[in-house]
């Protein structure tokens, strides 16, 4: 039995608690429609539904429109026939492809009279995945063999394809097969196992489960290029983008901005959106954290505006033309991998140094004023292996005699190579208050624009680029004009008005911590609550350890 009415419409869950690979939100899907699920509380809400009840596969869904080639969620029933003739009851949330409706029996029929929606949720292959489940469902498919060990296999013979005769010369199209392995449906071998059926009113306690939310909050997939001169914009690139800044708007309007209504669709496509407004998701990704870092402001119609920083503190900010904020550390900075383990092969190497020669004076001071001289520690037979030949062995090369030579002298080693992200306040920061930026901005009319890939043609912008740990701060000015502004690492640079209302800049190098920086807090709702702390208002309770240099010579 196949049932929507007992999907498990599980709410979010603010509460976090530690955890070391207990469950993975995961993904098979354009980067237009992960750009939806990825903002304010859609994966949030995925995976605290999973993890905190201890789960083992979810999916996050939405409205499903009749007749859409996408797969529906629903919830299944099967009776099996155990080997001593009782009946038990297996029930998981699972996934069906919409090119097997017809063959399950499934009338996809709106959800209520006149609806366009269906009566059964989209998927959106925006999954939770309890790991642990996962891998034991897996073994027990790899063991088993055959098609167990591939979940959701079907054979697609929906689509045509085109092939040319090599003798005539003739292009022909022709029915098609296409075989799936559907990642989604292993949650079918996470199916629980009942004596008796489970009521309706249970069902929510079942281990796989589904979150429920906005289609524009969760999808919009872009699976096919629109036809010239056709104004279904649904599943196409150009729809998910319009959905993309549909959103963008209701965001900016819970931050206090006053932003333009979004165009029919016929103008949309020929003369673009009334605005843009893209953003880096870390700057929330919960909507309610933005709204606390933008409050108040406007965008004109057919302003831009950017903000690829995670770090802001904006306040009265209009923007009438194109305004774009770039830092390259956006969540921090990145580091050489084998210098980190440098770092910390040396500093395990110093520990190691110091308790050997604790012990080594606690035994000879046993040895000349104790009668138990035979007490030891049980890691005293235990020496650690020379710093340069624990080098040696991890880096795989760069010694010279023996002994290792500068750090830049082995930092070729293919062993541990490239960059890391390492998240911390080494990161690009802007602050405006009451700023006006006025100029040309884009250029609307040229018609090499694509919209949804953010390729547009300007008249005139206004840059910011933040570099490494840098920080920009605007006050009390209006920005006229293509104007550019390129702050260097370990810089602050301050924008005011002079004396006759020109942009006036001046750099300052930065102290060792920012100069102001979020406070994040818990509310008595369970809502996250954002403070501004500057740096002469912090105090500061904790000793702090630089790592060794990395010209330290050994």
């Amino acid at each position: 039995m196949i049932s929507s009415s007992g999907l498990n419409h599980k709410r979010a869950s603010n509460e976090v608690k530690p955890s070391s690979k207990a469950g993975a939100a995961v993904a098979d899907v354009s980067l237009h429609k992960l750009s939806l699920a990825m903002q304010d509380a859609t994966l949030l809400s995925l995976s605290g539904a999973g993890y905190t009840d201890s789960r083992s596969f979810g999916f996050a869904s939405c409205p499903r429109v009749v007749g859409a080639a996408e797969g529906m969620n629903v919830l299944l029933e099967r009776k099996l026939q155990r080997p001593d003739g009782r009946v038990e009851h297996a029930y998981n949330v699972t996934n069906v492809e919409y090119t097997e409706f017809e063959k399950q029996g499934i009338c996809d029929v709106p959800a209520a009279p006149g609806s366009q929606y269906s009566c059964f949720p989209a998927n959106t292959n925006v999954l939770y995945v309890g790991l642990k489940a996962a891998e034991l469902a897996v073994r027990a498919g790899v063991e088993a063999g055959g098609g167990a060990a591939l979940p959701g296999m079907i054979l697609n013979t929906s689509k045509k394809t085109t092939y040319t005769d090599a003798a005539t010369g003739q292009e022909h199209s022709v029915a098609a097969g296409r075989m799936e392995c559907t990642m989604q449906n292993l949650v079918d071998s996470l199916a629980q196992h009942f004596q008796e059926a489970v009521p309706s009113e249970r069902h929510g306690e079942l281990n796989t489960f589904v979150v429920y939310n906005q289609r524009s909050r969760v999808t919009s997939s872009a699976k096919r290029k629109r036809q010239p001169g056709s104004l279904k914009i649904h599943q196409t690139p150009d729809g998910s983008f319009f959905d993309l800044m549909r959103n963008a708007r209701d965001m900016l309007l819970r931050c206090g901005f006053d932003v333009p209504q979004l165009p029919e669709v016929k103008d949309y496509l020929d003369h673009g959106p009334s605005f843009i407004f893209l953003f880096h998701p870390s700057l929330g990704p919960l909507w309610d954290v933005v709204a606390q870092k933008v409050q108040g402001g406007s965008l004109a119609n057919k302003a831009e505006l950017v903000l690829e920083v995670v770090e802001a503190c904006i306040t009265q900010l209009h923007v009438d033309g194109s305004l774009r904020v770039q830092a390259d550390s956006v969540m921090g900075g990145s580091e050489d991998a084998l210098a980190v383990n440098y770092n910390q092969i040396r500093s395990r190497h110093d520990l190691q140094l110091h308790q050997q020669t604790s012990r080594t004076l606690w035994q000879s001071g046993a040895a000349n004023g104790s009668s138990d001289s035979t007490v030891s520690s049980a890691g005293a037979s235990q020496t650690a292996l020379p710093l340069h030949q624990e080098l040696s062995n991890i880096l795989g090369g760069g010694l010279l005699g023996g002994r290792p030579t500068h750090m830049p002298a082995y930092r070729q080693s293919s062993k541990v190579s490239g960059q890391r992200l390492v998240y911390s306040n080494r990161c690009g920061r802007v602050m405006f208050k009451n700023v006006t930026v006025q100029n040309q901005g884009v250029d609307w009319g040229h018609e090499g624009n694509i919209y949804w890939q953010h390729k547009v043609q300007r008249h005139e912008s206004c840059n910011i680029v933040l570099h490494g740990r840098s920080e920009f701060e605007a006050s009390n000015v209006t920005i006229q004009g293509t104007q550019s502004f390129d702050v260097p690492d370990g810089y602050k640079m301050i924008v005011t008005a002079g004396p006759n209302g020109a942009v006036r800049s001046s750099l300052e190098p930065l102290q060792s911590e920012p100069s102001w920086q979020w406070k994040y807090t818990m509310g008595p709702n369970s809502n996250i609550q954002l403070q501004l702390e500057k740096a002469n208002t912090r105090h500061h309770d904790q000793l702090k350890f630089e790592a060794a240099p990395l010209s330290y010579i050994i």
